[in-house]
């Protein structure tokens, strides 16, 4: 049982490291929305009917441009063990599927939204965003992303990870798409979610 002398990290990973230990799943979203059944989509491999593309650079996951019935999209698959040797890394995948799951009834602007997520499966299905990783912010980027950034806020989401390879330009806003490493914390009482909440001021979101 999580301590009053544990900082918002340590309870947030004790209680995920038991949740991993259980067994249990987490999933959201409508599976009847998938472009292919669970099984085929953790299947696919580079000669499989439809991938265009593996974009294999992330940490937690692998990322597979799937073309189906006349769509694109986009099919995160989870590493069988995350590049991050940690107890964040160990629960990236998890945390990121409870923070979609959350962020789905809001339609916070420029935030993706999948159709759906599965712990168990590995898997987070989203539409393929046409778009590209963006370099140095230019002035329309930069204001999009800290609008999307402070709704984050707003609704007691801290977002740690802002950089180019978590967002893509549209050609009309930034759009984040990678909530691995975005946590809860009380924006009435807390600055962020680091610490306890209130005894780390340095991190916010322009500093970010």
């Amino acid at each position: 049982m999580a301590g009053p002398d544990l900082t918002l990290d340590e309870r947030r990973q004790q209680a995920n490291l038991a949740f991993m230990a259980s067994g249990a799943e987490f999933s959201f979203g409508n599976e009847a929305a998938l472009p292919l059944p669970l099984a085929a989509l953790r299947s696919l491999n580079a000669d499989s009917p439809g991938v265009e593309a593996i974009h294999d650079g992330g940490l937690t996951a692998e990322v597979i441009r799937l073309h189906h019935a006349g769509r694109r999209w986009a099919v995160k698959r989870a590493r069988s063990e995350c590049r991050v040797r940690n107890p964040d890394g160990q629960t990236s995948f998890l945390n990121e599927l409870q923070r979609h799951a959350e962020l789905a009834p809001l339609a916070l602007p420029g935030v993706i939204a999948p159709v759906f997520g599965s712990l168990r499966a590995g898997l987070v299905v989203s539409p393929w965003i046409e778009g590209r990783h963006p370099g140095v912010l230019d002035e329309r980027q930069a204001r999009t992303l800290l609008e999307t950034g402070c709704a984050l806020i707003e609704h007691g989401f801290f977002e740690w990870d802002y950089s180019s390879g978590n967002l893509l330009d549209d050609g009309g806003r930034t759009l984040l798409h990678d909530f691995v490493y975005c946590y809860r914390f009380d924006p009435l009482g807390q600055r962020n979610s680091a610490g306890h909440g209130r005894d780390c001021p340095q991190f916010h979101l322009a500093e970010r």
